[in-house]
């Protein structure tokens, strides 16, 4: 099995996209989540899993000041995301996101 370190970047966020799909035949862990706000107010942000028709919460209306950024995963926390999974990110303002993930297949 090969290990590989990846990540996925999406900008100008406004309505929920998903910011990560996870793939076949992989074991997926996310290592890092990085939202940042780039606007000049304050964005409201939520981050959802879905997995075969059930979506759960991950972070709801979390606010991201001005020019910040909203760290969720990194350090000890981490987010396994099994194929299919679809990792979605909801703002109310335009923000950027990086998904950084350790795939193993």
């Amino acid at each position: 099995m090969a290990n590989t370190f990846k990540s996925y970047l999406t900008s100008g966020v406004t309505t929920q996209t998903t910011i990560l799909t996870g793939p076949a035949l992989t074991q997926t862990t996310v290592i890092g989540l990085s939202i940042s706000n780039t606007t000049t107010g304050a964005a409201t942000v939520s981050v959802s899993l879905t997995r075969s028709g059930t979506t759960v919460s991950v972070i709801t209306n979390a606010t991201v000041p001005s020019a910040d950024t909203l760290i969720l995963y990194g350090g000890d926390q981490k987010l396994v995301v099994q194929a299919g999974d679809l990792l979605k990110l909801t703002s109310s303002a335009s923000v950027d996101a990086i998904v950084s993930v350790l795939e193993v297949a």
